[in-house]
């Protein structure tokens, strides 16, 4: 029943599949209900130049190119596979798309299916490990999670998409010591190369001795570790630039030139001050909102850590992902990686926050920290305004294919206010 509902009605399937989230169908109508969304996704908005502005112009564009000019798989391994990078997902998937038409939404269509899948798996293994019954302010929480990396951001198909393939890979084997998808850590490098460091960062978590008689000194030293890392503010480019040089593999050179400099940097800054207040505003937050959840997760953590051992790698992890990210995001671009770190730390919150008994304090202060949250929760939800039109609301899987809107939702919303 639930899959014949996203089918007809995908929307109002999405909505379905989240209110019964705990019915074993779930996470796979979730799938179902992303798929339509990257189907009809605007990739090219009215009135602008495909190719502008997002990278989901250019993959579309890439798509064009494919289907008229490269009539192998030989001819696109010439051009898109000469070494200079280990990224061969979006290329490889373009290829065989253009194999068969020059259709951006279908594109589109692959990118969501794969995307919507380590996504809806990701969450849904959070979600199968919370309790029956948790803080209902919680929830503020949970929808952060899912609006962390949404099925929207295949716009940015490489690095979203390489960070669900990550977390999927990463997750059982940090919370549970499973290995059997460390390989998909490995396969994300091959969607984006800059999850070599991700994965570097993973291997010093794996050298981290976890038996119980050091987990508390670990935790504390991490924490320690974290804390300094949110004072750090600034990052001798120079240097840092010189170290990955010298210690990544050779296709990595343009791209540390390009990123890690001055001029850089400066371009990031420049482009900051240009954002309107609101957006600077719900960053900042969201942001420290989880600063100051981390903070109480330590403390309510280390108060029980005895009978809570099962619960410290995840959080460990995270506080190293954490830190590390906190560092890297003064390097141009790096922000990104605060997003995987959030896909670790959040599962690490939730996990905490409903399984440890919180001193009073602490549990009065977490009603005003859901409520603050709540208005980056409305920010990252009106970024999805910006790449869906009214098919979104009323439209299916049968008229996607006849009919397209190019007018993204905050146009006619502005339009009628």
């Amino acid at each position: 029943m639930a899959f014949v509902v996203t089918l007809l009605f995908p929307f109002w399937g999405l909505i379905y599949s989240l209110y019964h989230w705990r019915a074993s169908w779930a996470k796979n109508t979730f799938w179902l209900a992303c798929i339509y969304m990257g189907m009809v996704q605007i990739f090219h908005p009215e009135g602008t130049i495909l190719g502008d502005g997002a990278d989901g112009g250019r993959y579309v564009l890439d798509l064009i190119s494919m289907h008229v000019n490269v009539h192998s798989f030989t001819d696109v391994a010439k051009v898109f596979y000469d070494g200079s990078t280990l990224d061969v997902y979006q290329k490889t998937l373009t290829f065989i798309v253009s194999r068969f038409t020059d259709n951006g939404h279908v594109l589109f269509f692959f990118f969501a299916v794969v995307f919507g899948f380590f996504y809806s798996r990701n969450i849904w293994y959070v979600l199968d490990k919370l309790p029956e019954k948790f803080n209902k302010y919680l929830w503020v929480l949970i929808l952060f999670y899912f609006l962390v990396c949404p099925i929207w951001l295949i716009n940015g198909v490489r690095m979203w998409t390489a960070t669900h393939v990550f977390v999927y890979g990463a997750m059982p084997y940090v919370f549970e010591r499973n290995k059997s998808k460390l390989i998909w850590c490995l396969a994300s490098i091959l969607v984006h190369h800059s999850f070599i460091l991700p994965i570097l960062i993973l291997v010093i978590f794996f050298l981290i001795p976890q038996n119980s008689k050091i987990s508390k000194k670990t935790l504390t030293l991490l924490f320690l570790f974290y804390l300094v890392s949110l004072f750090v503010k600034t990052v001798n480019l120079t240097a840092l630039a010189d170290t990955l040089t010298q210690y990544l593999p050779d296709y990595y050179d343009n791209r540390i030139t390009g990123y890690v400099n001055e001029d850089a940097l400066e371009r990031r800054l420049d482009a900051a001050t240009q954002l309107s207040w609101h957006v600077g505003f719900a960053q900042q937050v969201g942001y420290w909102i989880i600063q100051i959840l981390i903070i109480m997760s330590f403390f309510a953590l280390n108060k029980v850590i005895n009978k809570s051992k099962w619960i410290i790698p995840l959080f460990m992890f995270s506080l190293l992902m954490y830190g590390a990210s906190n560092i890297l995001s003064y390097v141009p671009s790096g922000g990104r990686y605060l997003i995987i770190a959030q896909m670790f730390m959040i599962p690490s919150l939730l996990t905490i926050l409903t399984r440890v008994q919180l001193h009073s304090y602490l549990k009065a202060l977490l009603p005003l920290c859901m409520f603050c949250l709540v208005f980056t929760d409305i920010f990252e939800i009106r970024k999805l305004f910006d790449f869906y039109g009214i098919t979104l609301l009323v439209g299916n899987f049968i008229t996607m294919f006849f009919v397209e809107s190019n007018t993204p939702l905050i146009t006619l919303v502005k339009q009628i206010f």
